[in-house]
């Protein structure tokens, strides 16, 4: 990474522990794992191809389908849920961590529903991007709050 990061935010997760060494961060630099980074809990579909969850369970498919924002498996949680979660962190993060630069190592669905929630405030933007595993997201927070991307999926 050729910028000057301050403090490191990660789901405590494998995968992004994995990716988190691959950047080979300055160990003074804190880091910090948490579980509302993590990405959605699918409860019992977990880890089920859509070919296995039609099988298994077709019931979910109809609702996966007409109420994406609020389906939930057995289990699990809603899109909605995961948006709360991580916008929550994600302002908690904002507000301890002020004029500093902030490392978010997080899931596709993590960041997707990040965007969605800056941009549109809602879900609205979920599915309007696609993101690429292992790429960067830049967000910029100016001192009054204003918010913008200076890139998605680079």
């Amino acid at each position: 990474m050729n910028e000057k990061i301050d403090i490191v935010f990660s789901s405590d997760l494998r995968r992004c522990r994995e990716s988190l060494e691959l950047l080979e961060i300055d160990k003074n630099i804190k880091q910090n794992f948490s579980k509302e980074l993590r990405e959605l809990n699918f409860g019992n579909i977990e880890g089920k191809t859509y070919k296995e969850i039609e099988k298994n369970f077709p019931h979910y498919i109809e609702e996966m389908k007409n109420n994406w924002r609020y389906f939930k498996s057995e289990g699990g949680e809603s899109l909605n849920d995961l948006q709360q979660r991580v916008s929550k962190k994600l302002n908690k993060i904002k507000t301890q961590n002020q004029n500093k630069k902030i490392l978010i190592v997080a899931h596709a669905g993590v960041i997707q529903s990040l965007i969605s929630y800056y941009l549109f405030n809602n879900l609205d933007g979920y599915w309007q991007f696609k993101l690429d595993n292992g790429s960067i997201t830049k967000m910029t927070i100016m001192d009054d709050g204003f918010v913008y991307f200076n890139y998605i999926n680079k």
